[in-house]
């Protein structure tokens, strides 16, 4: 899976909100995953948000250049989180699908019809806008939801581990108690010997 990570791309059939959503969620799988005692091979936090973010940079599509070359700055930072990446995405990519709805205007022809276009070109224009800003912030949102049920999750993990070593330390100390000569077990109930005289 590591290595699934390292050398991701984003598909044709991919948005690029669709691809960073896929490396997020290989990143906490990953993280997940490591931090789990019986994993045989682990790789650190700082490792995988550095190969996220390389794989964030380098895997988006050729058609997207511009995307990358304004999202550089952001994920040069190793500190950066999933939301502010996917904040700054939704940001870039609505301000330029914004930009791509101006330049397909159609040209004027009367002041009468140039205002009608207009007014209904804004409205188009805000109304695809909303649907697109509220669809990205569900998908945010979504995201954010998923992040804290692994947090938690992994907590839950790491107590019952915590939980059941502290059992077999316990289990082993009193096996080791029994083991020796002559010792006596503090949970063990010792009675006297009987008198065997009354026997006699």
């Amino acid at each position: 899976m590591f290595q699934e990570l390292m050398w991701a791309r984003q598909s044709d059939q991919e948005s690029p909100q669709q691809f960073i959503y896929r490396m997020i969620g290989l990143k906490q799988t990953l993280l997940f995953q490591s931090r789990q005692a019986s994993t045989d091979i682990s790789y650190d936090h700082k490792t995988i948000q550095e190969v996220f973010l390389h794989t964030i940079y380098q895997g988006l599509g050729t058609k997207h250049a511009d995307l990358r070359q304004r999202l550089r700055p952001l994920i040069s930072n190793s500190q950066v989180t999933d939301e502010e990446i996917l904040r700054q995405v939704m940001k870039i990519i609505s301000d330029e699908n914004e930009h791509q709805r101006r330049l397909g205007q159609p040209p004027r022809q009367k002041a009468t019809q140039a205002h009608s276009a207009k007014v209904e070109t804004a409205d188009c224009n805000n109304n695809d806008k909303s649907r697109d800003t509220a669809s990205d912030n569900k998908n945010l949102q979504t995201i954010q939801q998923l992040t804290a049920q692994v947090e938690t999750l992994t907590h839950m993990v790491a107590s019952l581990i915590d939980q059941r070593t502290a059992l077999l330390t316990i289990l082993m100390c009193l096996i080791l108690q029994l083991c020796q000569p002559n010792s006596s077990h503090p949970l063990l109930l010792s009675q006297p010997p009987a008198d065997l005289s009354n026997h006699s």
